[in-house]
């Protein structure tokens, strides 16, 4: 018996950067003289998939790269079903809502999965999880992406949107 793949937003960075092609570009817009003259903007593009993330929020590359492989992981559990570690989730203790959490990809691919698992119901998902209804529904609208992709799945199965 083989053992499955870990999904690509659950794998170290080293590991999820090798399967990228990273770009420093320039930043767009205004932000001072700073922002057209160096190329700390970065644009991560995930070869197997081919979902991108980029971030130019910080004047240092390092950060920008930081944070646009963290998008890239959020996008990377909005787009992979069925991949998600449920031991993973029940072995964090307490579930982070936050997203600024570091865990909060992983989080959101187990929630996602329970809830497609569940046709869109959000009580079923909840116990599933072994959480409240209203804990998952702060997981999925705390990150507008996640939002959106939430809805989307919802209303694919006839469900109601969860506003945040």
């Amino acid at each position: 018996m083989t053992t499955p793949a870990v999904a690509p937003y659950a794998l170290p960075d080293t590991q999820l950067l090798a399967q990228c092609q990273s770009q420093a570009v320039l930043g767009s817009g205004p932000g001072g003289q700073h922002r057209n003259r160096t190329a700390s903007a970065v644009r991560l593009v995930h070869l197997a998939s081919g979902i991108d993330a980029r971030c130019e929020e910080h004047r240092e590359r390092r950060r920008n790269l930081v944070a646009a492989t963290f998008r890239l992981r959020i996008r990377l559990a909005l787009s992979v079903r069925g991949r998600s570690d449920r031991d993973w989730l029940s072995q964090l203790g307490q579930v982070p809502h936050s997203s600024r959490s570091p865990h909060y990809p992983q989080v959101v691919a187990c929630c996602l999965d329970a809830l497609e698992a569940s046709r869109g119901s959000l009580p079923e998902a909840a116990a599933a999880l072994g959480l409240s209804s209203s804990r998952l529904a702060r997981i999925l609208t705390a990150d507008k992406e996640v939002h959106s992709a939430t809805n989307l799945l919802r209303a694919g199965h006839g469900c109601g949107a969860i506003h945040g």
